[in-house]
């Protein structure tokens, strides 16, 4: 074999491994601690099963996951008020919130992904 047919076979593997990687890259996903992840199927839509952590697999350009955080996360609400000798007074409150995780495929098709 001459050198020019050992590159082009050099590069056709080359090519072909870069390929393989890229898809396989494409192919799975990672759900970390905290999170759960639901999957949209450009075909049927929400898919009803949920993904705890771990790496899953999914299937490129049909499927792509919903990555929602389920760790209990604070919200302030702030409010100016009036006492009765007209003062001004302003009431903080916190509230813990997290979303039900039995729930999460409702949430995402009633609300949307930044409910």
């Amino acid at each position: 074999m001459s050198q020019l047919q050992q590159l082009k076979m050099l590069g056709g593997a080359v090519s072909t491994l870069a390929v393989g990687v890229s898809l396989a890259k494409n192919c799975i996903y990672s759900v970390d601690t905290g999170e759960k992840a639901i999957k949209f199927n450009k075909i049927s839509g929400v898919m009803k099963t949920t993904y705890r952590e771990g790496i899953h697999v999914r299937i490129p350009f049909l499927e792509r996951p919903i990555i929602f955080n389920v760790k209990s996360q604070p919200i302030e609400y702030k409010s100016v008020t009036g006492s009765k000798d007209l003062q001004e007074v302003t009431i903080k409150v916190r509230v813990l919130v997290k979303p039900n995780e039995h729930q999460l495929q409702e949430i995402y098709r009633r609300l949307g992904p930044n409910y």
